[in-house]
């Protein structure tokens, strides 16, 4: 089913039934019989290590931890901005775990990443480490009898999916469809939440999913996405977050779906399955990774000679059933929060919550990076009361370009608000070129990439989450990373998009650092993203067509339609900086002489999607909070 089809269907359900906010109520699937799953142990039980490997990351956790009881406050933080690092390092600490990994995933995709992964989480299991993982059920298995094997494999390795459809693990398309139409206020609400936890001491949050394009390992596409690492204290509201989600009802052990079980299963006796072993997945490509991952000194060199001491730093992640049922933390405390008191608050405050207080009080500066440029109002309405109180205000965004995002159909719709977004909000957009000049700094393995890049057999037939056709077919890159900095001192890094449906539907989480160099390396990695030779400048139309001024009123009218958006000429193009000219500010008098006006959509190479861009910015505006 196409991508226009599947969100039409969707979008006529949304127009009868509307985007409940309210909450609603969730009946987890009928209880199923329990499996008796693999037991033996690799490791002997007298080793209180688990046969873990030795990791300096230990060592920096044993600090934190002894200086919080001698009543130190400071923990330790390091951002994680390569892909193929990023996958190193969970190698790494899952071979390194002495007790438990628990994870959270919105994608575990059956591909390179997602099976190494696996396997390296099945030997963890098998050594005796207690491993547990909760996926959104959208995103997971798609084979029920590898899903039967993989609930069997190992009683030290739990699964668990997040609001399952129809009460079954696997899904076709239509299968979604259908789980939309029963119950579309429950099946709409997804966990979007990204946490690696290991023995309750060391974190990973951030943008990344389990799949190739995140590890810089898809010969056609590849995200730049933000991991933060964390040693101290705060991995115990961690613990705390993950807890509720494993406890809650919302998340169903694998084998407790109809279509598992119905494979573990017959006439009430287990069937003899063969658990998975570590020996069927061979995945001899990553051999020079493993090496990387097992060297104690390159680790120390690569995420712990640059680690960043903080003193306040703050976890946040809404409730299991955002949505479903209150959050009953009080609203108007949560906004006396301080950006220069960070304090430790409830898991249960929710990330919106805590964001948007901390957002309340910016002074001079917020640096956005989101891959969706889709504001919900409350994030419109704060922007607009700091630019009230202080003019000269700076907003500064990355994100994708058309070119560059894996959902034209979302970038379709920012169409709709750029207007306000530039001349309202005084935004500077900054959005990223599919094949940036600096890509091999984004992506080292850029160059091995585009060795083995192939041309899609059917470039121009394009699925939902699939980028559109370039000019020149390549491999390309396209921003996932999700941060905000505050007043250049306050960082924020999760799995928040910052629009209506990681405010509203999803549940999410972030991580909030109140550290001047900490929050200085953010900025750098993300300013970097928006230089010339990587990005795109948004910007007014320097001579509106046709009748001028009229034109705009007329594009302002039909702008603010949710429906019938048809006037086909645009308040904004984007612009590229001039050989050899100086960077100038949006707003600057000699902008359009530094800048050259390279269309709405630059390198995009299939005409007829660009029409499909407008036509979902004309007809699709309610469906913003699906999207």
């Amino acid at each position: 089913m196409s991508a226009i089809l599947r969100i039409s269907v969707l979008l006529g359900y949304f127009l009868l039934n509307g985007c409940a906010t309210a909450p609603v109520s969730y009946t987890p699937p009928p209880a199923q019989p329990i499996p008796v799953a693999y037991a033996g142990l690799t490791c002997p039980e007298s080793d209180p290590n688990r046969c873990s490997i030795s990791s300096p990351l230990h060592k920096l956790a044993d600090q934190a931890f002894s200086e919080a009881d001698n009543g130190s406050s400071t923990q330790y933080v390091n951002i994680v901005d390569i892909g193929d690092d990023a996958l190193e390092l969970r190698v790494h600490l899952i071979r390194a775990a002495r007790k438990s990994i628990n994870i959270q995933t919105f994608i575990w995709a059956d591909d390179e990443a997602g099976r190494l992964i696996l396997r390296e989480l099945i030997a963890a299991a098998q050594r005796g480490v207690k491993v547990r993982m909760i996926v959104d059920q959208l995103s997971s298995v798609s084979d029920p009898v590898l899903g039967a094997r993989l609930a069997i494999t190992h009683e030290n390795l739990k699964f668990k999916l997040f609001n399952p459809l129809l009460g079954k693990a696997t899904a076709t398309k239509a299968q979604i469809i259908q789980g939309f139409m029963v119950d579309f206020s429950v099946a709409n609400r997804r966990m979007h939440n990204k946490l690696m936890l290991f023995d309750e001491r060391i974190g990973i949050v951030g943008g990344r999913n389990i799949e190739n394009k995140y590890y810089d390992r898809d010969t056609e596409y590849n995200f730049i996405d933000r991991d933060v690492i964390v040693v101290g204290p705060v991995a115990i509201d961690m613990k705390e977050s993950f807890e509720q989600y494993w406890h809650d009802p919302i998340t169903v052990s694998l084998d407790q779906h109809s279509d598992i079980s119905a494979q573990l299963f017959d006439k009430g006796k287990q069937k003899p399955l063969e658990p998975i072993s570590v020996s069927d997945i061979k995945l001899p490509v990553f051999k020079e990774l493993i090496a990387n991952a097992v060297d104690e000194k390159l680790i120390q060199k690569k995420f712990i000679d640059s680690i960043y001491p903080v003193n306040q730093i703050s976890f946040d992640a809404d409730i299991p059933r955002k949505g479903f049922i209150q959050d009953n933390v009080n609203e108007s405390e949560s906004n006396e929060s301080e950006p220069n008191e960070l304090t430790s608050k409830s898991v249960t405050a929710g990330s919106f919550k805590s964001l948007k207080a901390i957002i309340e009080n910016a002074n001079q500066s917020l640096l956005i990076q989101t891959p969706y440029l889709l504001l919900s109002k409350p994030a419109q309405k704060v922007i607009k009361s700091l630019r009230d109180k202080n003019p000269g205000f700076n907003v500064t965004i990355s994100t994708n370009s058309l070119a560059a995002t894996d959902a034209f159909y979302v970038y379709a719709l920012t169409m709709k608000h750029r207007k306000r977004y530039i001349k309202k909000l005084g935004l500077q957009i900054h959005e990223i070129m599919p094949v940036p000049g600096d890509v091999e700094t984004f992506i080292p393995r850029y160059p091995l990439l585009t060795e083995n890049y192939q041309k899609p057999d059917d470039y121009d037939h394009i699925e939902a989450g699939e980028p559109l056709p370039l000019k020149t077919p390549q491999s390309r890159i396209g921003i996932h990373a999700k941060s905000i900095v505050i007043d250049g001192k306050v960082a924020v890094i999760g799995s928040h998009n910052f629009d209506p449906r990681s405010a509203m539907i999803n549940t999410e989480l972030t991580l909030t650092v109140l550290d001047e160099k900490f929050a200085n390396a953010i900025v750098k990695s993300i300013k970097r993203h928006t230089e010339p030779q990587n990005s795109w400048i948004s910007a007014r139309r320097q001579k509106v067509p046709l009748l001028g001024h009229v034109s705009e009123v007329l594009a302002t009218i039909s702008r603010m339609l949710p429906v019938f958006d048809i006037w086909p000429f645009r308040y904004t193009s984007n612009y590229a900086l001039g050989e050899g000219m100086a960077p100038l500010p949006l707003g600057h008098a000699d902008f359009y002489e530094h800048y050259t006006n390279v269309g709405q959509f630059p390198e995009v190479g299939a005409p007829i999607k660009s029409i499909q861009t407008l036509l979902i910015s004309g007809f699709g505006g309610v469906a913003e909070p699906l999207l």
